[in-house]
């Protein structure tokens, strides 16, 4: 098979954990310093650059987490299963960072 369904099962728990625990903190008030930015660089979509480096974050603290507890890098599958959390969750980051533009 190749694929080791317990590993699996593991890495599932670990990056949903992580992953679901930090879209669970993202609040309009942990926006504000984000929105501030459009003040500063001349943004044509401010929630896209929001999201973006949402993503950009999230993603950093998948790889630190995963590399610290694995000490390897993680593989398609295991990147994909990341993708997929966010995938599924995209439309209530997006409606937080409206929330907190429109403040």
């Amino acid at each position: 098979m190749g694929i080791d369904s317990e590993r699996l099962e593991t890495l599932d728990i670990l990056i949903r954990g992580l992953i679901e625990t930090e879209i669970d903190s993202i609040t309009p008030e942990t926006m504000e310093n984000w929105v501030s930015f459009k003040e500063v660089f001349p943004l044509s979509s401010l929630e896209d650059f929001i999201f973006g480096s949402v993503l950009g974050v999230l993603y950093c603290k998948f790889r630190i987490h995963f590399e610290r507890a694995y000490r390897r890098e993680p593989d398609r599958i295991e990147t994909n299963r990341f993708f997929d959390i966010i995938e599924r969750r995209t439309m209530e980051i997006r409606g937080k960072i409206k929330l907190a533009i429109n403040r």
